[in-house]
């Protein structure tokens, strides 16, 4: 596992580890692959909203103007077959990957959680260095298991949440 080699190194220096992490986290290509793959298919913020700055033509043909609202389902367009493929609802990290081993960067207006256009979010960046954090920290320490075999009941609002939450059971891993 990647995390794996990568915290073999850094094992006995975690303060170097915290230090070096944005260097160290373009190494992690598999997890930045099922962040990428998560928001895809389950987006913090369901609906998003554009207007144009100037008038427009959709590529649809409609005509927008900048009174315009658009409303966008981020849920809906993460499942869309005519974006994502035939196996748009399955969860496959690997779409984000390169045949070259690197991250395949989708245009902002296929992947836009992170908004697209001049109103892009600015802490992107920050947002994944910061999910690789926690997420290699978490993975690095502990034995993640479903409790639940059921497939989550989604919350749908503006945010999205699960229903009754997902329940886990942690275990502490064993450090050599």
């Amino acid at each position: 596992m990647e995390l794996d080699a990568i915290m073999i190194q850094v094992n006995n220096n975690y303060d170097k580890f915290l230090s070096n992490f944005i260097e160290l986290s373009g190494q992690l290509i598999y997890l930045h692959a099922t962040l990428c793959e998560s928001l895809r298919l389950y987006p913090g913020l369901v609906y998003n909203h554009k207007s144009p700055t100037e008038p427009d033509i959709l590529p649809s043909g409609h005509e927008v103007n900048p009174n315009t609202e658009i409303i966008i389902n981020m849920y809906v367009m993460g499942r869309m077959k005519s974006i994502w493929g035939e196996n748009c609802n399955e969860f496959k990290p690997e779409r984000w990957i390169t045949e070259g081993g690197t991250i395949k960067l989708e245009p902002s207006y296929k992947f836009s959680v992170f908004g697209s256009g001049p109103r892009y979010c600015l802490g992107k960046q920050m947002a994944f260095t910061q999910m690789k954090i926690i997420a290699a920290v978490i993975i690095h320490h502990y034995n993640i298991e479903t409790v639940q075999e059921n497939y989550p009941v989604l919350d749908l609002s503006i945010l999205l949440r699960m229903k009754n939450g997902f329940k886990v059971k942690i275990g502490r891993r064993s450090q050599n």
